[in-house]
């Protein structure tokens, strides 16, 4: 090992590492200069530890959670918001007034409370660990592999084609597991496994993207990409020209979506009286740039004021034990609970808490950051205590997920659409969770039980012999 292997790898380094996340969250927390530095430090934070990863051939951070949801929610609500300034639209409202205010502050010590569980994590060995863990045969079954994939399109179709109106919310967990389980079973094998892989990824965004899912579209592609440069062992500039050109299709998949959703203000609305003097070109550009705007700017700015103005209402607020568990009954089928209240609190967000006052409020749906809800029923002390048990579960999922040929690397890779949605609320993100990833854990056991029958038919028998 060289010494720079040595240093990077030490358990010293890595004790460093945790340090500066710290130190940097304190100076995030108390100083007044941290707009002009504190969000390009940490992310720079970010993208340092992934190099010095990179470079001892450790790709863990790639697939895992509280890296991703750290890293996500200081670039998406801190760093590019911060290169913006306030937007102002007449007779409507101002978005980002949340920047540089405590809302902001509290964002940025979460994603370094979430790069610290990833360092901890990955300072975090165990007898054998530098033993890759051997997979079952039967993940590389072809036969399991093509069932799994023949389900797979059974349940995209009947979910597209609206057959089933309430399978919905299990066909999108289904899809993405088993992209995921392809991606696992034919990425490491020669060129044709891996254009089966793309192939299927493929297929199973457009049927998403029918169906009239978009954000789980783009972290699905993005997770598998992720997944697979792990499984390869690709190298460092191959990843970034693969990295490069799939962003480009995640652009793609942003316009197609708004098509789709919302033809209006879209690649192909009508043309508009301040469009007439542009020409063809200039109108489509005009057009792409603004749904690039519209999801990934003013959607975070909207998200962070809102989140503002719940942090000046309940960071006084008492907090009481007994109101600390108003996300457990989300875990509760409604079938053992017909009454069971409607957890989907974005539409009484927007009123609430953003002030909205243009004449989609009735049914636009807001968000307040995943780090909203703990905030209301336990200001700053339940915010902690949420924050704190989320990011250690979301620790142990990343360490199950260190060796990535192992089941628990698929199943917490297919949980990442879920896991890196800051601006998902708490209630609804715990339930997802946990919900999403018991019934993979129950498609796992099934394809398991089906490779072993499988090896158990192919076994030659032993006949008796006949004397």
């Amino acid at each position: 090992m060289t010494l720079a292997n040595a240093l990077l790898t030490g358990f010293g380094a890595r004790r460093l590492a945790i340090a500066l996340a710290l130190a940097l969250a304190g100076v995030v927390l108390t100083s007044d200069v941290f707009p002009t530095w504190g969000r390009a430090a940490t992310v720079f934070l970010f993208a340092a530890y992934g190099i010095a990863s990179w470079m001892t051939a450790d790709r863990s951070f790639l697939t895992s959670p509280p890296f991703l949801l750290g890293l996500i929610a200081a670039v998406f609500y801190s760093l590019i918001p911060g290169s913006y300034d306030t937007i102002v639209y007449p007779g409507i409202r101002s978005f980002g007034t949340y920047l540089a205010t405590e809302a902001e502050r509290l964002i940025l010590v979460f994603a370094l409370a979430a790069f610290a569980t990833q360092v901890m994590v990955a300072s975090w060995r165990k007898c054998g660990d530098d033993t890759p863990v051997q997979s079952p045969a039967w993940w590389k079954n072809h036969l399991v592999v093509g069932a799994a994939i023949g389900f797979g399109i059974m349940v995209l179709t009947v979910n597209a084609s609206n057959l089933l109106p309430g399978m919905r919310h299990i066909a999108v967990p289904i899809g993405v597991f088993i992209v995921i389980f392809v991606t696992r079973a034919l990425v490491v094998e020669d060129w044709r496994g891996v254009a089966a892989t793309i192939a299927y990824t493929a297929l199973t965004g457009g049927m998403f993207l029918f169906a009239g899912e978009g954000k789980t579209v783009v972290v699905l592609f993005a997770a598998a990409l992720a997944y697979g440069l792990r499984l390869r062992r690709v190298s460092l500039r191959h990843s970034a020209l693969t990295c490069l050109a799939v962003g480009v299709v995640l652009v793609v998949t942003i316009q197609v979506f708004q098509v789709v959703r919302n033809p209006s203000i879209s690649l192909v609305a009508e043309v508009g009286p301040e469009e007439q003097t542009l020409s063809a070109s200039e109108r489509l550009l005009k057009r792409f740039k603004g749904v690039l705007h519209l999801k990934i700017i003013l959607r975070q700015f909207e998200t962070g004021d809102c989140f503002d103005t719940v942090l000046s209402q309940h960071a006084s607020e008492s907090f009481a034990l007994g109101r600390q568990g108003y996300w457990l009954a989300i875990l509760v089928p409604r079938a053992l609970w017909p009454e069971k209240p409607d957890f989907s609190l974005g539409q009484y967000y927007a009123k609430r808490y953003c002030g909205m006052a243009h004449p989609e409020v009735n049914s636009h749906s807001a968000s307040i950051t995943l780090l909203g809800q703990p905030l209301i029923h336990g200001g700053m002390a339940g915010l902690v205590l949420h924050g704190g048990l989320l990011l250690c579960a979301l620790g142990f999922l990343a360490r199950a997920g260190k060796d990535p040929e192992s089941s628990g690397a698929v199943l917490s890779v297919a949980l990442l659409p879920w896991l890196v949605d800051f601006d998902q609320d708490f209630a609804l993100y715990v339930g997802n969770a946990v919900k999403f990833g018991l019934l993979m854990i129950i498609l796992t056991l099934g394809l398991a039980l089906m490779g072993k029958a499988l090896r158990n038919h192919s076994r030659p028998r032993n006949h008796p012999e006949v004397r």
